[in-house]
């Protein structure tokens, strides 16, 4: 896993346990890069995407920057 994606883990468990109390150990976070499949438009380098229901699912991006990016995301919403 490379070291973007371990913060994101990091800061993932930091604020779900400081938010709720208890680590949500049920979400995934994966490096995709076929989530811009066939797409040249260098906007699609930060693309992510969110897939959680009830503490457990995946935080996909295209690379590191993007998976932590989607944690964020996770995190405010």
């Amino acid at each position: 896993m490379e070291r973007v994606v371990r913060f994101a883990a990091r800061e993932l468990a930091r604020y779900t346990a400081e938010m709720t109390g208890k680590v949500l150990s049920g979400i995934g976070l994966t490096v995709d890069p076929l989530l811009a499949y066939g797409s040249m438009d260098p906007r699609q380098d930060d693309l992510y995407t969110i897939d959680v229901c009830a503490g457990k699912g995946t935080i996909r991006g295209i690379n590191g920057r993007s998976v932590l990016q989607g944690v964020y995301r996770f995190l405010r919403e």
